[in-house]
C-alpha cells in the first residue's frame, strides 16, 4: 500500500540526480504542448471582448481565423501534444532507474517503430471518453478521467500495447485508488500557488517534483497489478531497454 509521504520521499530522491534536465523536459512541454490552446484561448477573449466595437466584416474575419486556430490547435493535441505526453511520461519513469537524455521526451516519433499511431489512436480515445462521460454531468467524467489516469504510463512502457488493453490495466490500477490520486494532486495546491506568484516561471521549477511523484505513483500502480497476476514483465518490461 502506497502513501503520499512515500511517493514524494522517493520523488524527491530522483529528482536530486536528475533536476536540472527535468525542468527542461517540463518546460519544453508544457511550451509546445500550450502554443495553440493559448493562441486560441486568446484569439477567442479577444473576439468576445471586442466584437461590439468591430464592424460585421471584421468580426466574420477574425471568426474564421479562430476558428481555424481551434482547429489546427486540436489537430497538433491529437498528433502532437499527446505523444509529447507519452514522452514526457516516459522520460520520468526511465529517470528512476538511470540518467535519462532530454530527446526521450521525443520518443513517440522516432521513426522505423511503428507505434506513433498506436499512441495517437489510445490517447485520442482517452480524451475522447473522457469527453463523452463529461457530457452526462461532471462526475462521471472526473471518475472517468481518474480511471485513466495510467494510460499514457502504460504507452510509455508498452507502445505497441492495443487500446483495450492499455484501459484495462489502467482501470485495474485505479480500481479503490481514485481518492488517494486525487488527494495527492490536491496536496501539490501549495507548491502550484507558489509557482504561479513567482509570475508563473516558478511552475517550471516546481512541475519536475509533480511529475517525479506521478511517476513513482505509477510505479506502486503497476506494483499492483503485478501483485494481482494480471500482467508482468513480458508486458509491462519495467522500462528495461
Amino acid at each position: 500500500m502506497w502513501t503520499r509521504e512515500q511517493i514524494k520521499t522517493n520523488a524527491k530522491a530522483v529528482m536530486a540526480k536528475n533536476y536540472w534536465m527535468m525542468v527542461g523536459v517540463s518546460a519544453v512541454y508544457s511550451i509546445l504542448a500550450g502554443i495553440f490552446s493559448s493562441a486560441s484561448s486568446g484569439a477567442s477573449s479577444y473576439l468576445e471582448n471586442g466584437m461590439d466595437y468591430m464592424p460585421v466584416e471584421v468580426v466574420l474575419i477574425v471568426s474564421v481565423i479562430v476558428i481555424g486556430i481551434s482547429i489546427v490547435g486540436i489537430i497538433f493535441n491529437i498528433f502532437v501534444g499527446n505523444p509529447l505526453e507519452v514522452g514526457k511520461d516516459r522520460f520520468y519513469m526511465c529517470s528512476r532507474l538511470q540518467q535519462t537524455p532530454f530527446g526521450e521526451l521525443f520518443c513517440a516519433f522516432r521513426s522505423g517503430q511503428g507505434y506513433y499511431m498506436n499512441i495517437v489512436k489510445t490517447q485520442f480515445l482517452r480524451r475522447l471518453y473522457t469527453a463523452l462521460w463529461s457530457l452526462l454531468f461532471i462526475i462521471p467524467g472526473i471518475i472517468k478521467s481518474y480511471e485513466y489516469y495510467m494510460v499514457p504510463y502504460i504507452l510509455a512502457e508498452n507502445p505497441n500495447i492495443s487500446s483495450a488493453r492499455a484501459f484495462e490495466l489502467s482501470k485495474m490500477m485505479t480500481n479503490g485508488e481514485k481518492l488517494n490520486i486525487f488527494v495527492l494532486e490536491l496536496s501539490f495546491l501549495g507548491w502550484q500557488l507558489l509557482g504561479i506568484l513567482a509570475c508563473c516561471i516558478g511552475n517550471y521549477f516546481v512541475t519536475p517534483y509533480l511529475e517525479a511523484s506521478f511517476a513513482e505513483l505509477y510505479e506502486a500502480m503497476r506494483a499492483k497489478v503485478y501483485d494481482m497476476g494480471v500482467t508482468d514483465e513480458n508486458e509491462l518490461c519495467n522500462f528495461w531497454r
